[in-house]
């Protein structure tokens, strides 16, 4: 992993998950180059960056609508 993966949390928006999701990757292993935490929600629901520069963004209806 980049030092800028092991700073900012990567956001997934998933249009074939269900009827949408949003999905943001936490806590970042470099030792097995993975992510060991996940936050997911179906669209219409807020998905909240929980940790890094960006803690507190919420990803939305707004950002998710076509």
């Amino acid at each position: 992993m980049t030092a800028l993966a092991e700073e900012v949390a990567p956001v997934i928006v998933d249009d074939f998950d269900d009827e949408g999701a949003v999905v943001v990757l936490t806590s970042p292993d470099a030792k097995k180059a993975k992510y060991t935490g996940e936050h997911r929600v179906p669209y219409g629901t807020d998905a909240v960056i929980p940790e890094g520069p960006a803690k507190g963004f919420a990803v939305g209806k707004g950002i998710v609508a076509s």
